[in-house]
């Protein structure tokens, strides 16, 4: 169990009460909600995250820049192992299987981890290779990396995270909640990390339209932003790099600055 210091479970207050539905024209703010068109386009929207969203995001994450990135640094995970924005398991392949002792993988998405489960039950695609030197060590969560009390303090050797700090709504919250798991010491307590996010100092007119499009841009790509300071982020929450590459790849320039590379717990 977690200790009650955790981000989680020690705030002082105890969780508001839900919000009474509202009445057509008990606020001004009610109004909206009850036109038609404000009622089908939740709904559209809704239905877009649960049966198209994790197709898309499954097969946008299995390009090559993508892979190669994530290559970069998922073979140096170790130990006792924690994933967080797992999604669909596109890591999977690029894990040094014989150095990890258990996987445990955690996201909000139940349809990304159906697609993940169907990759280690079936050995999907290239999958395959992996399937039998994965088999009993890896544990599927569905939740949120910013509230993880089922995992106790210090206990993994390392934290992945690709592609995913972009879309977590609480970030910081988020990487408060990686450092918590980790555990202290010279040889473990490591963040390795693979991301897009915002584009550097010397090129403000693409940063200008990074945080132009990313309202935009966060309603149809389940969350994500653009414009999102990786390296100042993971520093902030408490880590160290060991390795730090930050540089353009091939696509559009809003969403191909990239970040990847080792931090250290401090």
């Amino acid at each position: 169990m977690c200790s009650s210091s955790h981000p989680c479970s020690a705030r002082g207050q105890p969780p508001a009460p839900a919000p009474s539905p509202s009445k057509p024209g008990s606020s001004p703010s009610a109004v909206g909600f009850w036109t038609p068109f404000s009622w089908v386009s939740r709904w559209v929207q809704s239905q877009y995250e649960l049966r198209v969203l994790p197709t898309v995001v499954d097969r946008v994450c299995g390009r090559e820049v993508f892979t190669r990135k994530r290559l970069k640094v998922v073979p140096q995970a170790f130990g006792r192992v924690l994933e967080v924005g797992f999604g669909s398991g596109h890591n999977l392949p690029a894990y040094d299987w014989p150095r990890v002792a258990a996987l445990v993988g955690v996201d909000p998405s139940a349809a990304s981890l159906a697609i993940a489960r169907r990759r280690l039950d079936e050995g999907l695609e290239a999958a395959e290779s992996f399937v039998k030197a994965a088999k009993g060590k890896v544990e599927l969560v569905e939740g949120s990396a910013e509230c993880m009390p089922m995992l106790a303090d210090q206990s993994f050797d390392c934290v992945v995270v690709g592609f995913s700090l972009c879309t977590i709504p609480d970030v910081r919250r988020a990487l408060q909640e990686c450092r918590r798991v980790l555990k202290d010491g010279r040889e473990g307590g490591l963040l390795l990390f693979a991301e897009h996010g915002l584009a550097p100092e010397d090129d403000p007119r693409t940063r200008a339209w990074q945080r132009r499009l990313t309202p935009y841009w966060k309603t149809f790509t389940g969350g994500c932003n653009l414009d999102r300071d990786m390296e100042a982020l993971i520093r902030e929450a408490g880590f160290e790099f060991k390795s730090l590459e930050k540089k353009f790849s091939k696509g559009p320039k809003v969403a191909s600055f990239f970040y990847t590379g080792v931090a250290s717990k401090l």
